[in-house]
């Protein structure tokens, strides 16, 4: 596990609310640029930072179409396979497999409900996917992206 000390957190903390400027988290907190480059160097190596991004507002790009699909799947060793197909479906953003009743918790967006249906059709044609059970999101409340570290 990666040592991580007080001051990488305050850095992390920082690049979860903007990752763009170092110079600002430096003063923010009091601390020489040069460290907090250094720091954040040493956290992408070690796999603590896995990227940058930008947050995209997925209703103004015409993503209208928020879900939440249960995935049940037939019993056998294909699970982590099963998974990563699922993955692979464009409009699937999210893949969790999970100890329960509900086998994968998928998490798409889609255009329209006909890009949502193709979805849907896409997953159950999956070799091991038994039934689905999907919901429309009404509102998000919250989607906060940040740690609580």
């Amino acid at each position: 596990m990666t040592k991580i000390d007080e001051l990488d957190i305050q850095i992390l903390r920082g690049l979860q609310k903007d990752c763009r400027i170092l110079q600002e988290i430096a003063d923010s907190l009091d601390t020489p640029v040069s460290t907090i480059h250094y720091r954040v160097r040493r956290l992408e190596k070690e796999g603590v930072i896995k990227g940058y991004f930008a947050h995209l507002d997925a209703s103004k790009l015409g993503l209208n179409i928020q879900s939440i699909i249960h995935v049940y799947a037939k019993h056998g060793p294909t699970f982590e396979d099963l998974g990563l197909q699922i993955a692979d479906i464009d409009g699937v953003s999210k893949v969790y497999w999970a100890y329960g009743e509900v086998d994968f918790f998928v998490f798409a967006r889609a255009r329209d409900l006909d890009e949502f249906n193709t979805i849907i059709r896409k997953i159950m044609n999956i070799d091991g996917v038994d039934r689905t059970n999907s919901q429309v999101v009404a509102r998000v409340v919250k989607d906060d992206m940040m740690l609580n570290i």
